[in-house]
């Protein structure tokens, strides 16, 4: 893996990159150098989805329209992430074995969302290019390769609820 420790957070950061596999999907592979780590992948009419990864598939859902979505390893809950308020645009992510981490864009443009734990910045997800849709994931390895794609696949949601509602 890309590491870089941060003198900011004194975390080790892995870098990975996620790009849509091929034209006019809103799926995402996301790679580690050349291997690809995990799919990202939403449903179509829904506001569901799954993460592939190590030959297993985690199953993202929501109950309702306002209630947290919930990633899933078969019944396990490992996550669930909700919007505190309906005014800011935050996510806060619940998980087990991990301190609260939220998802804060920093712009109204929602290209670049920084990621806390404990109101701590530990890394950022960012779009690198909006014609191609590629983004930059830069998360410390503490975190679990789960939390972390879970992380991702929020900020493209939002990302692609940006775009829906633009065009």
């Amino acid at each position: 893996m890309t590491l870089a420790k941060t003198q900011a957070t004194g975390h080790a950061e892995s870098m990975l990159m996620a790009r849509p596999p091929r034209l006019f999907t809103q799926n995402y592979d996301v790679t580690d150098g050349e291997d690809v780590v995990a799919s990202v992948r939403f449903h179509l009419f829904s506001q569901n989805g799954e993460i592939e990864m190590s030959g297993r598939t985690l199953m993202i859902d929501r109950k309702g329209f306002t209630g947290p979505f919930q990633l899933h390893a078969g019944p396990r809950r490992l996550a669930s992430a909700e919007r505190p308020s309906l005014v800011r645009r935050r996510w806060v992510i619940s998980a087990p074995d991990a301190a609260p981490i939220e998802l804060t864009p920093t712009s109204w443009s929602i290209r670049n969302v920084t990621v806390r734990q404990g109101g701590v910045p530990i890394g950022s997800i960012s779009r690198t290019s909006v014609v191609r849709r590629e983004a930059r994931i830069d998360l410390p390895e503490e975190l679990s390769i789960e939390l972390r794609m879970f992380c991702f696949w929020l900020v493209a949601l939002l990302w692609r609820r940006a775009a829906q509602s633009s065009g």
